[in-house]
């Protein structure tokens, strides 16, 4: 049945044939096995296993969440104060495979500077530089959907953390904290 439904794939695309058989990609994945062949199916199942209720939305300081209008995946940490107490925080865009690459693109999308409420002020439209970095996932491979899943609880969350930790200190010494 595996064979039937890859040509099905090959022949009317993974879209059409998740809807004929009434299941969502991940779905259709997961029911026959199918093996992940490409970035592009890679960052199609990684979003919907993200936005699935028993995906942990949450790593250490930071929020995870699916930016549909967008299509990208968002890391947003808590406010947190810096040394002279003004509460920041900060999001980075951290999609895997992001439009079918073998890469994990990290982005810094914004930097606020709370005043009160929920009034901020986006710091980063003022930075010397671009924050961003690149993980290579060249050498990534998956053969089942639960293999994908397993990644993304483990091992994605914890490269993308430490370059975010990584960015996140160069941000507050080349930028936040440069003038106080």
């Amino acid at each position: 049945m595996v064979e039937k439904v890859l040509e099905l794939i090959k022949n009317r695309g993974v879209y059409k044939t998740a809807q004929i058989f009434g299941k969502s990609v991940l779905g259709l994945y997961k029911e026959f096995k199918l093996p992940i062949t490409d970035g592009s199916i890679s960052n199609q199942l990684a979003i919907e296993i993200m936005n699935q209720p028993e995906y942990d939305k949450r790593y250490k300081e930071y929020d995870i969440f699916y930016d549909n209008f967008e299509n990208i995946i968002e890391w947003s940490d808590d406010n947190y104060s810096n040394n002279v107490g003004e509460d920041i925080s900060m999001l980075f865009y951290c999609t895997p495979f992001y439009d079918g690459s073998n890469t994990v693109p990290i982005q810094l999308g914004r930097v606020a500077k709370f005043m009160g409420g929920s009034d901020y002020d986006n710091v980063s439209d003022y930075f010397s530089n671009d924050y961003m970095d690149v993980i290579d996932l060249s050498n990534t491979k998956f053969n089942t959907v639960d293999e994908l899943i397993d990644w993304l609880n483990n091992d994605y969350k914890e490269l993308v953390y430490n370059i975010l930790t990584r960015l996140r200190n160069e941000i507050f010494e080349n930028e936040i904290e440069k003038d106080n």
